[in-house]
């Protein structure tokens, strides 16, 4: 037995597969587990039990019944830096997948959907025919993307810095991109695909978290997880990294025998995503006119609510979780200078836009997140640094810009570049 700090922890993370036979059960150790970079002091685990009271009859006035344990039940709660695959997929590279990206894992189970640009083995490049609003790319390179994926190029020449823009519909070798670069796509340049996580009407798999702290008896297991989370970033000279907040609840958790040594994590891929270099765009719903804003913060609210299927057959009496509606799925603000009322003309007008976060510019190092059809709430006056500034509050609606596909239907997409 020894005395040890308590935020040195390793925890691993692993998918329960669809199906009663897996849900809410004791993985392979160490199996497929991937090593999940938490943010360090961020992890609060607690499994509990609830005490059930058989309540019987008594006679004298301090009485009390030794309680009987009842059904497990458990919640995680930690913070994820915000960060990529640190891979160049400009048509060489393979994607990352959720079998070898941690990361992209928790999001396809939490989401329900992930897709990812296809691999020709040769470089794809623009071509002449490209304007602001499409790109040509190399010939037959153009089905390595699709409506509601993501492209990203060169719009400056010589520089590596790259702008990643939402595909609205592929013709042949022919992307058009829902909102116009700043400048046509340098031509001769390579052109990149990306990953991309989405939601789905009726995610069905759960999450598996092996927690090992530095006390050999320190080690326990939390399963049939599901959640939601919450993003911040922030911008300027102090800004801390972005991260994504998950907050999972579950059907169990066990106890596991001693083990021989703390797991020595491996966090690969994994490329930090600066919090510079991150253009905000609101254009109007449905038109191409880039619409840049300078923000000072940008924060965003998932609605991912899972009930429990009750069954007396299930761990703990749960068969599995299911989500439940979240009304709006998606609530988020951005912080800008206050420089007029346009935002308050906005609002009064119910006007519909489009939201677009690109953090980072870097190939491997990118992350769009695009609320492709918002509302914006009532304005108010908010300091954006030391300058007077407006908070904008917005929530997402379903995107209608074409397709029936859950991804092309999706009220949130976060494309990994």
């Amino acid at each position: 037995m020894t005395l040890e700090i308590d935020r040195l922890r390793y925890v691993g993370l692993d998918e329960e597969p669809t199906g009663d036979a897996n849900y809410g059960k004791i993985r392979t150790i160490p199996g497929t587990f991937l090593a999940l970079p938490y943010m360090e002091g961020s992890l609060k685990i607690d499994p509990d039990t609830t005490n059930l009271d058989p309540m019987a009859g008594k006679v004298g006035i301090d009485d009390y019944d030794v309680q009987i344990p009842g059904p497990k039940k458990v919640t995680a709660a930690f913070d994820i830096p915000l960060h990529s695959h640190g891979l160049d997929l400009n048509g060489v590279n393979a994607a990352p997948t959720i079998s070898t990206w941690a990361f992209l894992r928790l999001l396809k189970i939490c989401l329900g959907g992930v897709v990812a640009t296809t691999n020709p083995g040769a470089p794809t490049l623009v071509v002449a025919g490209t304007t602001i609003n499409t790109v040509t790319v190399t010939t037959g390179h153009g089905a390595r993307f699709q409506r509601g994926s993501v492209i990203a190029c060169q719009t400056v020449s010589g520089s590596t810095a790259l702008e990643a823009k939402e595909v609205a519909s592929v013709a042949g070798d022919v992307v058009t991109v829902k909102e116009a670069f700043s400048a046509i796509p340098t031509t001769g340049t390579q052109v990149r695909g990306g990953v991309t996580a989405y939601p789905t009407r009726d995610p069905d798999t759960s999450a598996q978290l092996l927690i090992e702290g530095r006390e050999l008896s320190d080690r326990f297991a939390i399963m049939g997880l599901n959640g939601g989370f919450g993003i911040t970033a922030q911008f300027g000279q102090d800004a801390q990294p972005s991260k994504f907040s998950f907050n999972l609840g579950g059907a169990d958790w066990s106890r596991l025998a001693d083990g021989s040594g703390v797991t020595t994590p491996t966090y690969s891929p994994f490329q930090l995503i600066r919090s510079v270099d991150a253009p905000l765009t609101v254009p109007v719903f449905g038109t191409s006119t880039r619409a840049l804003v300078h923000q000072a913060d940008f924060k965003l609210e998932l609605a991912l609510q899972y009930m429990d299927e009750r069954s007396g057959s299930g761990v703990n009496g749960i068969r599995r979780k299911r989500r439940l509606p979240g009304r709006p799925l998606v609530k988020g603000s951005f912080v800008e200078r206050f420089e007029d009322q346009t935002r308050w003309a906005s609002y009064e007008a119910r006007e519909i836009r489009s939201v677009y976060q690109q953090l980072g510019t870097i190939a491997g190092g990118i992350c769009l997140i695009s609320v492709p059809r918002v509302q914006f709430g009532q304005p108010k006056r908010a300091a954006a640094g030391e300058a007077a500034g407006t908070e904008v509050p917005f929530w997402s609606f379903p995107d209608t810009t074409g397709g029936t596909t859950e991804l092309e239907t999706a009220a949130i997409r976060f494309h990994f570049v």
